[in-house]
């Protein structure tokens, strides 16, 4: 993800899965751009990222 103010790939602070009120599980990602103080959340269902679908093709 880029900064949207520099338009330079951000750092990923954080990553977690997270779960809705239905339980549905999420991967999420905190992104930051420290030169602009730019932050960003990214939630996608878990069962759609990237992540999810490498670790099911190695199964």
């Amino acid at each position: 993800m880029n900064c949207p103010i520099c338009n330079q790939p951000m750092e990923i602070w954080q990553t977690m899965i997270t779960h809705s009120k239905e339980g549905k599980q999420f991967d999420h990602k905190r992104f930051v751009c420290k030169k602009d103080d730019v932050w960003a959340r990214l939630e996608i269902p878990l069962e759609a990222s990237p992540q999810a679908q490498q670790q099911s093709s190695q199964a």
